[in-house]
């Protein structure tokens, strides 16, 4: 995962669901608010994101990079 984030990392603005050892990049809201449920995370790299409050975040594999339970739509 680690190698994974350092390449979204470099994209700068990808954004995908992640679950331990892979990731998901749904089209369209709907399949997004679908996923949503899931134990999936969603994993940004974007340094202009911000989670808003009552949502959980972690830190990435690498720096730059967070965890959240925060889904935004499009």
């Amino acid at each position: 995962m680690k190698t994974f984030q350092t390449a979204a990392l470099k994209d700068g603005h990808a954004a995908f669901l992640v679950g331990r050892d892979f990731a998901v990049v749904p089209v369209g809201d709907d399949t997004i608010r679908e996923l949503e449920p899931s134990d999936l995370a969603f994993l940004t790299c974007d340094p202009d994101f911000a989670v808003p409050s009552g949502y959980e975040t972690r830190p990435g594999a690498v720096e730059g990079c967070v965890l959240t339970d925060y889904v935004p739509s499009d």
